[in-house]
């Protein structure tokens, strides 16, 4: 079979053969490994960019990939109205439709590339640890959602929810961690950054950390952390004070799927518990929510913080009628 323009697709002028064939199924194979690693944010930007400079049908091949997928992103409404089968929605038979698709401008589509985030999300109780280009890690706690993307010269992420702990310790790139309002500037330093509503919690466990605000002018004063020291920081000021005894614990704690208590309030205490719960606890007798208790609790399964109220304080545990536990004298 001739191909218009004397050329075939894999480059090379003449007849297409089974092995040209081949070669140009396996470099489709090789673009959507790429894109597979852009979406989950395990693929190295620079490597990428070696591999797609090699040889032009590399950018093409790419590009097909890409353009299929955006394809298939707009059928999608048709496509839930009458779903495939699930052996339809393979790689190879998007890689078969990408054949089909004409080459678009390759800028674009490596624009969209560079441009791209990995998101990383936990559920309520779960926990998850995300490797990073460079020898950085993130460390995300409950309910939280985390989108970062690799630069040659840095590590952008962006916190959407919850809290996540960064560890670029051994990286050799510096991070920066966004949030709506603020930007974090760290280089071989630890961080923990959550959300509480429209506050930022901040701390800094080793090396240093330069906090300024995300909408930057010339009058923008970075306010800088040092190891062992904490910012919360709202739209008009940051507060920084010591990490004490009981920050560094919880902070230590989270990440092997505990929770410490050093003299909360029961109140605060079932606070947070309740963020590793889709069953929640609830205070039902309010003469008990000053109640100050202390110890080590699993994150994921609290019958041991209730036994222990109960043979503690003599606090009763009981089903509430609504799926919630409640606990009563």
């Amino acid at each position: 079979m001739k191909v218009p323009g004397n050329m075939n697709q894999s480059g090379r002028g003449g007849i297409v053969t089974d092995n040209d064939k081949t070669s140009w199924d396996e470099l489709r194979d090789e673009a959507a490994d790429w894109l597979a690693g852009m979406d989950t944010g395990t693929a190295d930007r620079v490597a990428f960019e070696a591999w797609r400079d090699k040889d032009p049908r590399h950018a093409a091949a790419f590009v097909q990939v890409v353009n299929a997928l955006s394809i298939l992103d707009r059928a999608k409404p048709g496509l839930k109205e009458n779903p495939p089968k699930a052996s339809t929605l393979s790689r190879r038979h998007l890689l078969v439709s990408a054949a089909s698709v004409a080459v678009a401008s390759v800028g674009g589509a490596f624009f969209a590339f560079s441009q791209a985030k990995a998101t990383v999300t936990t559920a309520i109780g779960e926990r998850q640890s995300v490797a990073l280009p460079g020898g950085g890690k993130l460390e995300l706690n409950t309910d939280s959602k985390v989108q970062w993307r690799a630069e040659p010269d840095r590590i952008d992420v962006w916190l959407r929810r919850g809290e996540v702990s960064a560890d670029f310790g051994n990286s050799d790139r510096p991070g920066m961690l966004h949030t709506d309002e603020r930007v974090a500037e760290f280089q071989r330093a630890t961080i923990n950054a959550r959300l509480r509503g429209n506050l930022l919690d901040l701390a800094v466990v080793s090396g240093t950390c330069a906090l300024r605000s995300g909408r930057q002018t010339k009058s923008s004063v970075a306010t800088q952390i040092q190891s062992n020291h904490a910012v919360l920081a709202s739209a008009q000021q940051n507060i920084v004070r010591p990490l004490d005894a009981m920050d560094t614990a919880a902070l230590e704690a989270w990440p092997q799927n505990e929770l410490v208590f050093q003299g909360q309030t029961l109140e605060s205490a079932v606070a947070e518990y309740n963020r590793y719960l889709t069953r929640k606890i609830v205070i039902a007798d309010g003469s008990l929510a000053g109640v100050r208790l202390g110890g080590r609790y699993p994150t994921q399964d609290p019958d041991g913080f209730l036994r222990a109220l109960h043979a503690g304080f003599g606090i009763r545990v009981v089903d509430d009628g609504t799926g919630n536990i409640a606990l009563t004298k």
